[in-house]
């Protein structure tokens, strides 16, 4: 090893510059001073296995808040090798935190898994919505539910059928349609366009 990288819980890792430069946007000095990165020991000592050549870490065994920040960082560093694997990971999480899932997929822009984490959340009050995504996300996901159940139950819920979808786009400017917006997401934003399916309603009994 010729670097020696610092977890914010003081856990030192002595790697080899090369691999941070091939498998990573990990830029340190060329200095032989100690280097602070921000993630936690649990976190660097995965995403440090992607840039080796050797069998990839078991993530089911993983709990979810580290797998959550595992995830942000290969996205911050541009770890690709590991993406793909995180992105499966928090797609498995949606029945246990769909919200999670859905602010991670907006963070970085992954169509498929918005489309099913926001519909996993479609039957949750507003209230705790509101205190978990920020105020445009709130707007958006508000608009989608009125737009795809419309009738509140008096246990102040949503209904919950889910019906085949009608697509509904929403511009407020005429901005380029990206590639990756023909798949149809239920609900996406990219730049100034929102794009979501509506279901066809029915009353709750």
């Amino acid at each position: 090893s010729d670097i020696t990288l610092q977890s914010s819980d003081r856990v030192l890792f002595k790697v080899h510059r090369r691999n941070l430069e091939m498998y990573s946007q990990v830029s340190p000095t060329q200095s032989s001073e100690i280097v602070y990165l921000s993630e936690s020991s649990a976190v660097l000592d995965l995403m440090f296995q992607y840039m080796y050549l050797q069998p990839q870490p078991n993530l089911r065994k993983v709990d979810f808040d580290v797998i959550k920040d595992l995830a942000e960082a290969v996205e911050k560093y541009c770890v690709y090798s590991a993406m793909g694997a995180l992105n499966v990971q928090m797609r498995e999480h949606i029945p246990s935190q769909p919200v999670e899932v859905l602010l991670y997929a907006i963070r970085h822009n992954y169509p498929e898994l918005i489309n099913e984490s926001a519909e996993a959340t479609l039957e949750f009050p507003p209230y705790p919505m509101l205190q978990r995504v920020p105020p445009e996300v709130f707007s958006a996901w508000v608009r989608l539910s009125l737009t795809s159940f419309p009738s509140l139950s008096k246990s102040n819920k949503w209904t919950t059928f889910f019906f085949p979808p009608r697509r509904i786009d929403i511009l407020s400017t005429n901005v380029p349609c990206p590639p990756f917006q023909r798949v149809h997401p239920i609900w996406a934003k990219t730049k100034s366009r929102f794009v979501f399916y509506s279901f066809p309603t029915q009353h709750a009994q």
